[in-house]
């Protein structure tokens, strides 16, 4: 119904109308009491549309939300769950929903296990609904960060359409400089490179094939590579098929080569084989 009343311009008011509705205060009651935090997640979410809508639509919220959700972001009783409700209302404005986004992101709890699992939302609420300002903080998560689970959150949230592929791949470079990132970080990175290659980013294919296919000694991030790099050459000769579009091939072909003929392992050089015969 709100997503409705938004094509018409009336989302503010039915929201106000919905919170304002007497069978609605009890659900503002449980959302604000810490004794029962499984209720006041359950009274959170059942509120977060119409919250949000007035979120995105008014300069100052009601004062008592505010402090109400805030609290909950700090509170020691408060589940990473009911943290990530909160953070999802309350980013949805757009006067100051960045910097609460930002706060908790440069946040780092390590006493709380769950704290990457907040901060990981937080990311990706950041780059979803302020692309334009996420690069500083995208430059610092992926330089110094070192939960797993807050980078491939960044990593997946990065989308072309938001974020230019000149930004991405700079921020891609900074992290495939670092050491001993995990399995599933560096396959999260291959399918990025592989997003923005299909996007048209020609230059998101050859570091596909330069920083994965040339570099990674595991046979299943090899494959993903593999599988990356056969549908962005399949979606890139559709629009760039000219005499760049050949130079690239040639120039992955050399780089996979030049892998095969150094390396040691018999299977990473059969897989290797297999890449460049499909190129």
């Amino acid at each position: 119904l709100l997503a409705a009343a938004e094509e018409h311009g009336e989302q503010a008011r039915f929201a106000r109308q919905i919170i304002a509705s007497p069978a609605v205060t009890p659900l503002i009651a449980m959302m604000e009491d810490e004794r029962s935090v499984e209720r006041a997640w359950l009274a959170m979410r059942a509120l977060q549309a119409p919250l949000s809508a007035l979120f995105a639509h008014r300069r100052q919220p009601n004062p008592a939300w505010v402090r109400a959700l805030a609290r909950w972001l700090v509170s020691d009783v408060a589940t990473s769950w009911i943290r990530i409700t909160a953070l999802e209302i309350l980013s949805a404005s757009p006067y100051n929903g960045m910097a609460i986004l930002e706060e908790h992101l440069r946040t780092v709890k390590d006493h709380e296990p769950d704290n990457w699992h907040t901060r990981a939302h937080a990311l990706r609420l950041l780059i979803e609904r302020f692309p334009d300002h996420a690069d500083t903080l995208l430059d610092l998560i992926f330089t110094h960060e070192p939960r797993d689970g807050v980078l491939i959150a960044g990593l997946r949230a990065l989308d072309p359409e938001t974020i230019s592929d000149e930004h991405a791949l700079e921020h891609l470079l900074t992290l495939c400089d670092r050491e001993a990132l995990t399995t599933p970080t560096r396959a999260a990175i291959a399918a990025v490179l592989g997003r923005y290659a299909r996007a048209g980013a020609p230059r998101a294919a050859g570091l596909l094939v330069e920083r994965v296919l040339c570099e990674d000694r595991d046979i299943d991030i090899l494959q993903i590579a593999a599988d990356e790099l056969t549908s962005s050459l399949e979606a890139l000769a559709t629009t760039a098929r000219d005499a760049r579009f050949d130079a690239l091939i040639e120039a992955m072909a050399t780089q996979i080569n030049q892998r095969i003929a150094t390396e040691p392992d018999a299977a990473i050089a059969n897989k290797l084989l297999d890449i460049r015969a499909a190129l």
